[in-house]
């Protein structure tokens, strides 16, 4: 590996330098609290209110966001991490949203997969090598990795989680289905009959399910990337499903939605995946079979349809029409009054039915947010009351689906921490292998580099060790209280993170292995300094919090 492509990844793997705006408090403090409002309601838990996050958020209607995109092409914006952090918090900052989206594209991770393409302004999305043959299908590369391919991906979401870390705020990353990413790749660019993709359907299906079997695996591994990256809730757009029938969105985009939806909740289960398919008011009967945690719901339903098609004990995201914003104020206040009462107070996000149109008024996306924290009274004065706020109790008895889940989404964030110190040890190993293959490091910039590196895994592995301390005293005091007995991080392996917990596990064990070979054979130019600064960041580190 190169010495710019080791640094690359140590780029993507570093946590942010900068204190988070929300502040930092102490982990016992967090662990002592519920987790935040979105992320309880899209697993499924009571809530005492109805959360509240907007598609397309970060957008062209801020005056904000036309300060970059005015001057800045859209993939630079979304590829380069500092812009992307700051265009994803503007709406958080400004409308107190209960989830931070990622600042991206659904067509983001294609490039990896060797489909490049570039956004014209005014024209959008367009791809000058479309696929249109099982030779081009064959030629794509796999997404085997996706922190060299798409670093800032890590960066943006690592940083964002930090930023809005104890805000009460869920981080959401995303991703285009398979079905979307098939069409944009076949078409080349945005069509309204989806001609050449729909060709290829009828003439060549084995093509198309070729290519959407190639995407499906790609996006497995892209949603997991995203999860260890920090995000807490993963939403699946599908932009393109109202160019299907029912007929041809059971066979063409349902099954490999639900096969990533599957992969990655047998080795993310703590993380809730949102599964929204534009156009889909003819496909209720087969949203209804979807597993996702959430449905999402474009406007061209009633809420209550939906509830009654898809189950009153599913959650629904949704459904307010975005061009209901650019209406009175009392329009925008029945419209949304209608959507929180037929959604009801439990089991559901409020949303748009789909992208924050380009010139919404901003003071629009303010009282759609403000109506959200009324919710609770809105419902009440329509005879549904949401659920009274729990007592405070200890944190493992607010966990919500299942006695234990809190502590199983401590032990993944475990393994996440632990994950993170293996790839850095092997940043540091490529590194110097790197400088030995290449000559002397005469600006020190790769040797820097390691230091700032050793100084970060022990942030990183006193992060992890105060957390396996208060994963035990959980235990303990859950016993002591007459709890059923929490198994110890061995025994829930299997059941609780399944192979990710015991992968980022081993990976921790390489990683200590790695980083006492690594020490021992290490330059001479590292001073006692660094060495000094790395104990020093490791005793800060103690309290600094659950989450990189």
């Amino acid at each position: 590996m190169s010495c710019c492509a080791a640094v690359s990844q140590v780029a993507a793997l570093r946590a942010p330098a900068r204190p988070s705006r929300s502040g930092r408090r102490s982990c016992a403090a967090r662990c002592a609290q519920q987790d935040p409002l979105l992320l309880r309601v899209a697993r499924g838990e009571e809530a005492e209110r109805t959360p509240v996050w907007l598609m397309r958020q970060a957008g062209r209607y801020m005056a904000a966001f036309r300060e970059y995109s005015d001057r800045i092409g859209f993939r630079e914006r979304s590829e380069t991490s500092s812009i992307a952090i700051e265009l994803s918090l503007q709406p958080w900052r400004a409308f107190q949203t209960d989830g931070v989206i990622m600042f991206s594209d659904i067509l983001t991770p294609l490039p990896a997969l060797g489909i490049e393409f570039d956004v014209i302004k005014g024209k959008g999305p367009r791809i000058d090598n479309p696929i249109d043959s099982m030779e081009a299908v064959r030629a794509l590369r796999p997404m085997d990795d996706p922190l060299s391919r798409l670093p800032f991906v890590h960066e943006t979401l690592s940083t964002l989680r930090s930023e809005i870390d104890g805000s009460g705020a869920t981080l959401l990353g995303f991703i285009g289905t398979p079905w979307t990413l098939a069409a944009y790749s076949v078409e080349g660019k945005a069509d309204r009959n989806c001609r050449r993709t729909k060709t290829m359907m009828f003439n060549n299906p084995a093509v198309l399910h070729a290519l959407l079997e190639h995407l499906t695996e790609a996006l497995i591994a892209y949603v997991g990337y995203q999860i260890e990256a920090g995000a807490q809730v993963v939403q699946l757009f599908d932009s393109w499903a109202h160019h299907l029938s029912p007929e041809q969105f059971a066979e063409f985009s349902m099954p490999y939605s639900e096969r990533i939806i599957a992969a990655v909740r047998a080795k993310y289960p703590h993380v809730p995946l949102i599964f929204h398919a534009n156009g889909a008011g003819g496909k209720h009967a087969l949203l209804a079979q979807s597993t996702a945690d959430v449905i999402g719901l474009d406007w061209e339903c009633t809420m209550a349809g939906a509830r009654q098609a898809i189950g009153s004990n599913r959650t629904l995201q949704g459904n307010v029409d975005p061009m209901v914003l650019f209406g009175t104020e009392d329009q925008i206040r029945k419209a949304v009054t209608r959507c929180l009462v037929e959604g009801g107070p439990r089991h559901h996000i409020l949303n748009v039915g789909h992208g924050v149109i380009e010139g919404t008024p901003e003071e629009s996306v303010g009282l759609f947010c403000e109506l959200a924290r009324q919710s609770a009274d809105i419902l009440a004065a329509h005879g549904k009351a949401p659920a009274k706020q729990p007592p405070s109790q200890p944190a493992f008895h607010m966990a919500g689906s299942g006695e234990g889940a809190h502590l199983r989404v401590l032990q993944a964030e475990i393994d996440r921490l632990q994950n993170a110190v293996a790839h850095l040890v092997q940043s540091n190993q490529d590194l110097r292998a790197a400088i030995d293959e290449e000559g002397d490091d005469e600006d020190r910039t790769f040797k820097t580099a390691i230091e700032d590196n050793i100084v970060t895994i022990a942030k990183y592995r006193a992060q992890a060790e105060r957390l396996e301390r208060e994963l035990r005293e959980l235990r303990a005091g859950r016993h002591a209280l007459g709890g059923e007995a929490i198994p110890t991080e061995d025994e829930a392996a299997a059941p609780a993170a399944g192979t990710a917990g015991a992968a980022a596990g081993s990976g921790h064990q390489q990683g200590q292995q790695a980083t006492g070979a690594a020490a021992a054979g290490r330059d001479t130019s590292m001073t006692d300094a660094a060495e000094q600064a790395e104990g020093q960041q490791a005793q800060q580190a103690g309290g600094g919090g659950m989450w990189m």
